[in-house]
């Protein structure tokens, strides 16, 4: 360098060739997929909800007792890794060892180092289910305890997934261990932070921390929480969320929409209303002005939710409720058939079966729309132009068939006309709904959700251009297995294969209901001697907890509703949830879970019409069989900073891959963005086979990182060797760990006596007192994994429901009853057999009763 002494000239050539070896970046291509370790013990199915809820790829490796083989696998065939962030459902995957009288992690040292390595080159978040505070992790347990508490999320951890800080939910069935942080915090740990917190309570009368971030000296970061987790619990649910958003920094390779449906059947018609001990039945249809005061309503309820919320009810119309009103002037038009159920609710049709004929030879469809508007309802949906007029598009449409005939063992003519004449009513001579954005032409309802076990009715609809119905969560004949997939028919099933059900769910809001009065009457009827005589005030306070586990479940099944719950025009102004006007039981309840809703999320709203539900539905069904991968460039800068801006999306199959990105960053190479109101974008990606897309965001993702020391490799070996620094610390760590829990158990427990122990709490649990069987005690799915054994019950409620986001048979005040409504007490001609004497009424067509079938 001229000019320059040959001593400063070589020592600036060596500060120039040190500051970039420091500055070069190492990119790393990393898979975008979660990864659940557990044990024999379980506890992984909360997370695994939450993932299926997103549609984020997961894979989950039990240890058992005996240890695994080998390191975890952890890098894909070439050596890359395949996870983003790695969940624990305790903290060390422990076991008792009855010899030692101690519990000790299923993983070795080496093994558990080289997770924390995978974590430190990969920036790879950990999080903790299930978790024991220690002093070796920078908290102190205050004591173990099921006592009911509220947990608050910390701000800046529900940001992170648009949640409210403000909200709070119980621990009703988890067991937990209140903590606080501890001080000096040990030498490997930089900082711990909280991210969740107890209420004070009786035992714990100052506000305790229950969840904590752990970020080492290394750069390393882990998320603790120190309570039992479980699919079956909201609060498990919610948390779920805040947690995910952290572990992924917000990029999921998945996505989530609250799509809220309130499907009313049986528009039209004339419904014969329950008696109670104080009132008479009496026949009620909606009116116009019912309809007016709903459609108000609505409006204000949209303004009521987050931002870019869509909430809309969706009315499944029966054309004979028409002609019905104009029977005295055009009585040939009406078609007066039995429209009852005889065979059992799950009666597959036999083969080949003709099925009943119920519709006359002959009939009449030469209507005119001047003689239908003899009908005031018909009349004024039809020729106003503002709300809640059809044109106005309020409220979405579909058919619910024509007569409302029940088609579990009908035939295909019966089928055919039930279709096609309420089609043409809906015609643009009449309704004018066809091809009309807010008509869904290619799916319905089917009265009594009826006619899925009958083949001609499947090949009916299908013929007739109806692609799917919905169906009853309630009934598990035709409940699917995938809660976020279709039910499909099969030979079995129905003699016609591949026909697709949409989920649905029934409420406690029953068909034969306008009033408060009639549904606390009912809902006693069937559930006072398990719930005690309840108030409607306390069913819709079980309904909204009911509702919120489904919401945070991510589900998009309808609603099931019906006619008489619109009354509203003459109901009382009440207050629910906050809001005070006139409501109908409908709206009361929707006021009801979406107060529960507003409380913890800032999450839109939005209701799809049928058809469009269906396309969601099939877009999923799709995705999870075209092979799709979501992977990301990590870029280290080897500084203690590191980027996301790349995205890839690989597939084997067509299909629309969706991927949430945080709040400031969007795509910038033109893919598809759905944004609604202040949520967080997601990207949807149309994927072609054998092509990789490549998404770039506008504005990276960049966090703090772990420092690796040795930068030679930008992939870690399925044959990694440590320095032995790195394994004597992490030998170190696991005795101090192993220290911790040796003194807690021999301090408040009895090691050896585990039938008869005393926890924290001062309460003694006795095993004799909690009988369960076997398999049950092993499959337990929120088992405490640091403490001596405890029985289940203290640790999940002691009515597990029989199948996810199902209700248990026989409901206990504590958990939500498994829904099933009465059958159908249907519009003035469906009447219930065997009804209890107080419920039982003249009818007007056909006097068989129907026997209601309680709610589970």
């Amino acid at each position: 360098m001229p000019g320059m002494p040959r001593m400063a000239a070589i020592r600036l050539l060596l500060l120039l060739l040190a500051t970039s070896a420091v500055s070069a970046a190492i990119t790393t291509r990393v898979g975008h997929r979660a990864l659940v370790l557990t044990n024999d013990n379980g506890g992984q199915d909360a997370p695994e909800a939450t993932f299926n809820g997103y549609e984020i790829p997961w894979d989950t490796i039990s240890i058992p007792q005996s240890g695994y083989a080998g390191n975890i696998p952890l890098l894909d065939s070439t050596g890359a890794p395949k996870y983003s962030v790695i969940v624990f459902t305790s903290t060390s995957l422990v076991y008792y060892n009855s010899a030692s009288g101690l519990y000790e992690s299923a993983l070795t040292a080496s093994q558990w180092s080289y997770i924390e390595s995978y974590e430190r080159t990969y920036s790879v978040r950990r999080v903790v289910l299930n978790d024991y505070p220690t002093p070796t992790e920078g908290t102190t347990v205050l004591g173990g305890t099921s006592e009911v508490q509220n947990i608050a999320i910390a701000p800046a951890f529900a940001a992170l997934a648009n949640m409210k800080s403000t909200g709070k939910l119980d621990t009703t069935g988890l067991y937990h261990y209140p903590a606080s942080l501890y001080t000096p915090l040990p030498a490997n740990i930089a900082n711990v932070t909280t991210c969740a917190t107890l209420d004070p309570s009786a035992s714990f009368t100052s506000t305790s921390v229950v969840c904590v971030v752990v970020r080492y000296t290394d750069g390393r970061e882990v998320m603790r929480f120190f309570t039992s987790f479980g699919w079956w619990s909201s609060t498990s649910l919610w948390l779920d969320h805040m947690w995910l958003a952290w572990g992924m920094r917000g990029l999921l390779p998945g996505w989530r929409r609250t799509i809220m449906l309130g499907q009313v059947d049986d528009l039209f018609l004339t419904t014969e209303i329950t008696p109670t001990n104080s009132k008479q039945t009496y026949n009620f249809r909606v009116s116009y002005a019912d309809l007016q005061t709903l459609a108000t309503w609505q409006t204000n309820l949209n303004s009521r939710l987050p931002t870019g919320s869509t909430f809309k009810l969706e009315f499944a119309f029966n054309g004979n409720g028409i002609l019905e009103q104009i029977a005295n002037t055009n009585p040939t038009w009406f078609i007066d058939i039995d429209t009852e159920r005889y065979v059992d609710v799950e009666f597959i049709k036999p083969a080949g079966a003709t099925g009943e004929v119920r519709w006359p030879k002959t009939y009449s469809t030469v209507w005119t729309a001047a003689a239908l508007r003899g009908d005031k309802l018909f009349n004024s949906l039809t020729t106003q132009v503002t709300s809640p007029s059809i044109s106005s598009g309020t409220f979405t449409w579909t058919s619910h068939t024509f007569t409302h005939e029940n088609l579990d063992n009908v035939s295909y003519s019966d089928i055919k006309n039930e279709l096609s004449v309420n089609y043409k009513m809906g015609g643009a001579q009449f309704l004018n709904l066809a091809g009309k954005t807010y008509w869904s032409n290619k799916t319905m309802v089917t009265p009594q959700i009826s006619g899925l076990h009958n083949e001609w009715a499947l090949k009916a609809l299908s013929d007739f251009g109806i692609i799917s119905v919905v169906g009853d969560n309630s009934r598990p004949a035709i409940t699917p297995s995938n809660p976020y997939q279709f039910w499909i028919s099969t030979a079995a099933t129905s003699n016609y294969a591949g026909y697709t059900v949409m989920p649905r769910w029934p409420c406690h809001v029953y068909y034969h209901c306008t009033q408060p009065s009639e549904i606390e009457y009912v809902y006693n009827v069937m559930y006072n001697t398990t719930l005690g005589m309840s108030t409607w005030q306390q069913i819709l306070d079980r309904e909204g907890a009911r509702q919120l586990q489904l919401f945070m479940s991510i589900r998009h099944d309808p609603v099931m509703f019906h006619q008489a719950n619109l009354r509203t025009a003459d109901m009382p102004s009440v207050t629910v949830g906050g809001y005070t006007g006139k409501l109908g039981v409908l709206a009361q309840w929707m006021e009801k879970v979406f107060s529960v809703y507003l409380g913890l999320v800032n999450w839109p709203v939005v209701s799809l019409k049928g058809d469009d539900l269906y396309a969601l539905y099939a877009e999923r069904r799709t995705r999870e069989t075209c092979g799709a991968t979501v992977s990301y460039d990590l870029v280290n800068t080897n500084t203690g900073t590191s980027s996301i801006s790349k995205i890839y999306v690989k597939s084997t199959g067509t299909c629309k891959v969706r991927i949430t990105v945080p709040a400031s960053t969007v795509a910038a190479n033109g893919q598809t963005i759905e944004k609604i109101g202040n949520d967080f974008a997601t990207i949807v990606v149309s994927t072609t086979p054998g092509t990789t897309q490549v998404i770039t965001l506008s504005q990276a993702i960049v966090f703090s990182s772990p420092v690796v020391v040795t930068t030679t490799t930008s992939s870690l070996s399925t044959t990694t060797t440590f320095t032995t620094s790195d394994v004597h610390h992490d030998r170190n760590y696991h005795r101090n760990y192993v220290n911790d829990l040796r003194n807690y158990y021999r301090n408040a427990h009895d090691e050896r006596n585990c039938d008869d122990l005393r926890n924290d709490d001062g309460n003694s649990h006795n095993h004799g007192d909690h009988k369960r069987d076997s398999d049950d005690h092993r499959n337990h799915n929120v088992k405490r994994l640091r403490q001596p054994r405890r029985p289940q019950a203290r640790l999940r409620p002691r009515q597990r429901p029989q199948q996810r986001l199902r209700q248990p048979r026989r409901p206990r005040a504590r958990l939500r009853p498994r829904l099933r409504p009465p059958l159908r007490l249907q519009p003035r001609h469906k009447q219930p057999r065997k009804l209890p004497q107080q419920l039982l009424r003249p009818r007007r067509h056909h006097p068989r009763l129907r026997q209601p079938v309680k709610l589970r």
